[in-house]
C-alpha cells in the first residue's frame, strides 16, 4: 500500500516549525466530531454485544415476604391473616426463535460496520477541512506578503519621485498618481490581513489552538498517490469510499430488522426450569417445595392485523435506503469528475501562469532601464509593477489551490485517512484485529478539562493547548495569541496631538503636520456669515500651499468651531456652511473633493468671549475616517424641474437608501442641497432649502436609528467647483454625510 508520509517531505522551515502531518495527527486524535463518531461506534458495538448474548440463557431470582388474608376450604372459610414468604430460581433458555436471534446479531452487524465507516468518513472529512485550512493559511500569508513588499516598492517610488519633483525634474500629475497607488496598494494589504487572520482563526476551529504562518512548513505532496486516470479514481471511489460502504451496510441493517421481523410468523419455544419454595400462601401451614421443569411453546395467531402493514412498511424503507445509495454514489460521482476537472484546469494553467510571471518580470526591468534613457514614463513603471505583482500574487495562489485540488483528488475517493497513514484508537485496534472489535469502556465523570491546562473547558478558549505553553486565564497560549485575541473590534481612538496657531507667521514655522490637528485660532469669519474676514482670507492662502502638499498623504479635515446663537442647531447650521464654504474653497484650489471631509462643531464660551475658530487634520488612517465620515451616493435621487417632489427614479433611490441606513447604528445625518433651476439665486436657495427639507421627511422614519438630522438648503453652486459631473448638476444632487 502506498503510504504518504508528510514529515520526510518537508522543505527546511524554523526549529519551532509545524508540519502538516503532525497537525493532522494531532486533530484527528482530538477532534469531538471524530471523537463523538468513535464513541458512537463503541456504543452501537455494544448493542451487537448484547445480540450475542441472546443464545445465553437468563437465570432470575424472585423473593416474597408478607401477610396474606385468605377464606377458603383451608381455613374452613374463615378469614385468617397469614405471614408469607418464599424465594425461587427461574432459568429460562430459548431453544428455538426460527433464526430471529441470529438476523438480530446480522442487523447489529450490519449497523455497527455502517457507523465504522460513518467514522471514517468524519476522519476523512475533518482530515480534508484541516488540510484547507492548513495550506490557506500558508497561501494568505505568502499573499500579504507580497501585499507588504507592493506597499513598500511604491513607498520607494514615492519617495523618488518628491525628490525628482523638488530637483524640477518630475511632474506633480507623477506625484499624485503614485500617492493614489500608494493607496490602493495599502488598502490591498488591509484585505490581505484580513484574510491571513481569518485562516488563522479557521484553523483554530479544527486545532484548538493559535498558530502563525510563519511557524507553519510548506508541505510537499507525493504525486504517485493521484490516479493515473479519471476511470481508475471513479473505480477507487466505488470500492473505497465510506460513505458508499455506510449506505450498503444501513441497506444489510433494514433487511435484516425487516427478517427478524418475519419471525414473529413462527412459533417458538423456550425451556423453563424452576425451583423454590414458599411458606403460608393460601391458608396452608408449613413449607412447600417446588420443582418445575416445563417447555413453553408460544405462536402469534392474530395481531389486529398490523404485522402485514408493517411488513409492507420495512420493505419500502429497504427500497428507500437503496434509492439514498444510489443518489450518493451519482453525487459523490459527479463531484470526483469535477474535482477531477478542476484540477487538470489549474494544472494546465500554472505553466502560462509561470511563464505569464516571467515575462511580467521581464518587462518591468526593461521599463526601468528604458525610464532612465527617457523613453518610458512613470505611469508605465507603475502599470509594469502591478502587473508584476499581480502575476507573483496569481502564482502563489494557484500554487496553493493546485495543492488542495490534490488532497480533494484523495477526499472525494475516500481514501485521504488511509493515503496520509494517519492513525487513532479506534484505527489502531481494527488493524490489530479487523473483525469488529470493542475499545476500552467509557468512564464517567466526564472529563472537565480535555488539554489539562488547568482551565475548567467551559471558559477554555483554546481547547487544545499545547503541554507546559505559558497561557493566559482564557486557555490559550500567551506566545500565540495577542494579535488575534485581543484585537480591538474598533481601534481605541488615540489622543491626538495638536498644535495652536496664533498668528501668520507662527504658521510658517509651526507648518502642518500629518496627523497632528492644528488649532488657527487667527482665522474669523464675518459675523453670522459664512464668508472668511479680509485678513483671514490673506491668511488662508498660505494654509491652502501646506494643505496641498499634504493632501497626498491622507484625507483633509476641516473642524469648524462655533457658537455665535443661542440655539444648538443654528449653531451647527452656520458651522456646517461655514465648512462647507472652506471646503469649496480648497477644491477650487485643486484639491479633490472627496479627500476632504467637514465637521461642524459647537463650542462654549468662555470668560464670556465667542471663540470661533477652525482646526485641520491630514489623516492617514482611511478606516477609520470612513467609519467616523460617510459620503452617501446619492446618484439617484433627482427632483422635477422647479419643484420638491422627487421623480419616480429619485423615490426609488430614496428607499434603497433608507434600507442601507437600517443597516447602521444610531448617526447623525446631513443633507445639503443644491438647486439652479430658478434664476434669481434667492429662490434657488429657497428652492434648495424645502427639497433638503423634503428628504429630512423622509428620513425621519421610526425604523432609522438617527440621533440629529441636519438639512441645509445651499442654493446655486460656482459652476467652477469639480463636485458634481454634469449629469448631477443638471439633475440637482444632492450631498448626504452619514457621521458616527
Amino acid at each position: 500500500m502506498k503510504k504518504f508520509i508528510l514529515a520526510g517531505l518537508l522543505v527546511l522551515s524554523p526549529a519551532n516549525a509545524i508540519d502538516l502531518q503532525d497537525s493532522l495527527q494531532e486533530i484527528v486524535k482530538t477532534h469531538p466530531s471524530i471523537i463523538g463518531a468513535e464513541k458512537e461506534y463503541q456504543a452501537v458495538r455494544l448493542e451487537l454485544e448484547q445480540a450475542r448474548q441472546g443464545f445465553r440463557p437468563t437465570l432470575d431470582f424472585e423473593a416474597e415476604a408478607g401477610y396474606e388474608y385468605d377464606k377458603n376450604s383451608t381455613t374452613r372459610f374463615k378469614e385468617d391473616e397469614f405471614e408469607v414468604k418464599g424465594a425461587k430460581f427461574i432459568l429460562r433458555q430459548e431453544l428455538f426463535n426460527s433464526h430471529g436471534t441470529h438476523f438480530d446479531i446480522k442487523k447489529s452487524t450490519a449497523k455497527a460496520k455502517s457507523t465504522f465507516e460513518n467514522y471514517l468518513d468524519k476522519t476523512n472529512q475533518i482530515t480534508f477541512e484541516s488540510i484547507t485550512a492548513y495550506l490557506n493559511i500558508l497561501k494568505k500569508y505568502s499573499l500579504l506578503n507580497l501585499a507588504k513588499e507592493n506597499v513598500d516598492i511604491h513607498r520607494r517610488i514615492l519617495k523618488n519621485v518628491k525628490i525628482r519633483l523638488e530637483q524640477g525634474i518630475g511632474k506633480k500629475s507623477e506625484l499624485e498618481r503614485v500617492a493614489g497607488r500608494l493607496a490602493a496598494s495599502q488598502g490591498k494589504y488591509v484585505v490581505k490581513n484580513n484574510g491571513y487572520k481569518e485562516s488563522i482563526y479557521i484553523f483554530h476551529k479544527y486545532l484548538g489552538r493559535y498558530v502563525d504562518g510563519e511557524d507553519l512548513s510548506i508541505p510537499s505532496f507525493n504525486d504517485e498517490l493521484l490516479p493515473v486516470t479519471l476511470e481508475d479514481a471513479l473505480k477507487a471511489l466505488t470500492r473505497n469510499h465510506p460513505v458508499l460502504k455506510m449506505g450498503q451496510y444501513n441497506i444489510d441493517t433494514k433487511y435484516f430488522e425487516y427478517k427478524k421481523f418475519k419471525m414473529r410468523f413462527t412459533p417458538k419455544i423456550d425451556l423453563e426450569v424452576s425451583e423454590g419454595w414458599r411458606q403460608g400462601f393460601s391458608g396452608v401451614i408449613g413449607e412447600e417445595k417446588n420443582f418445575q421443569a416445563v417447555v413453553k411453546f408460544r405462536y402469534n395467531l392474530y395481531n389486529k392485523g398490523n404485522d402485514r402493514d408493517e411488513s409492507s412498511r420495512m420493505i419500502s424503507m429497504i427500497h428507500k435506503e437503496n434509492e439514498v445509495v444510489k443518489r450518493l454514489k451519482r453525487s459523490l460521482l459527479n463531484d470526483l469528475q469535477l474535482t477531477w476537472s478542476g484540477y487538470r484546469m489549474l494544472f494546465s494553467q500554472m505553466q502560462a501562469i509561470r511563464k505569464n510571471r516571467f515575462f511580467m518580470q521581464k518587462v518591468l526591468k526593461s521599463y526601468k532601464e528604458e525610464f532612465k534613457l527617457g523613453k518610458r514614463k512613470l505611469i508605465n513603471i507603475l502599470d509594469a509593477e502591478n502587473e508584476f505583482q499581480s502575476a507573483k500574487s496569481l502564482l502563489e495562489k494557484t500554487k496553493y489551490d493546485l495543492m488542495i485540488a490534490k488532497f480533494r483528488i484523495l477526499f472525494t475517493v475516500g481514501t485521504i485517512q488511509r493515503d496520509l497513514n494517519l492513525s487513532t484508537n479506534l484505527l489502531k485496534v481494527r488493524e490489530r484485529t479487523p473483525n469488529l472489535t470493542s475499545l476500552a469502556s467509557s468512564t464517567l465523570p466526564i472529563a472537565k478539562d480535555f488539554d489539562i491546562d488547568k482551565i475548567d473547558e467551559k471558559l477554555d478558549l483554546c481547547v487544545n493547548s499545547l503541554a507546559k505553553a505559558d497561557i493566559y486565564p482564557s486557555g490559550c497560549d500567551k506566545a500565540k495569541t495577542s494579535q488575534y485575541l485581543f484585537e480591538p473590534l474598533v481601534a481605541p481612538k488615540k489622543k491626538t496631538a495638536s498644535n495652536k496657531i496664533h498668528n501668520k507667521d507662527e504658521l510658517q514655522i509651526k507648518r502642518l503636520k500629518v496627523g497632528v490637528a492644528t488649532r488657527m485660532e487667527f482665522i474669523s469669519f464675518e459675523p453670522k456669515h459664512i464668508e472668511l474676514s479680509k485678513n483671514s482670507k490673506v491668511i488662508m492662502r498660505v494654509l491652502v500651499t501646506q494643505l496641498k502638499k499634504l493632501a497626498l498623504e491622507g484625507l483633509v479635515e476641516l473642524f469648524v468651531y462655533t457658537n455665535e446663537y443661542k440655539s444648538k442647531e443654528d449653531n451647527y447650521i452656520l458651522a456646517l456652511k461655514r465648512a462647507y464654504s472652506l471646503k469649496r474653497m480648497l477644491i477650487k484650489n485643486n484639491l479633490e473633493g472627496d479627500a476632504v471631509r467637514v465637521y461642524p462643531l459647537l463650542n462654549v464660551k468662555s470668560e464670556n468671549k465667542l471663540e470661533n475658530f477652525i482646526e485641520v487634520k491630514v489623516v492617514k488612517d482611511m478606516a477609520n475616517a470612513q467609519k467616523e465620515y460617510e459620503l452617501i451616493n446619492t446618484s439617484g435621487i433627482s427632483f422635477v424641474s422647479n419643484s420638491t417632489n422627487l421623480t419616480k427614479g429619485g423615490k426609488l433611490a430614496i428607499k434603497k437608501m433608507i434600507a442601507s441606513l437600517r443597516t447602521k447604528g444610531k448617526v447623525n445625518i446631513d443633507i445639503i442641497s443644491y438647486s439652479n433651476d430658478k434664476r434669481r439665486n434667492d429662490k434657488n436657495i429657497l428652492l434648495s432649502k424645502a427639497r433638503a427639507s423634503t428628504i429630512k421627511a423622509l428620513l425621519e422614519v421610526k425604523s432609522l436609528k438617527v440621533e440629529k438630522i441636519v438639512s441645509v438648503g445651499w442654493g446655486p453652486w460656482d459652476d467652477s467647483l469639480d463636485i458634481f459631473s454634469a449629469t448631477e448638476k443638471a439633475n440637482n444632487k444632492l450631498e448626504i454625510i452619514v457621521r458616527d
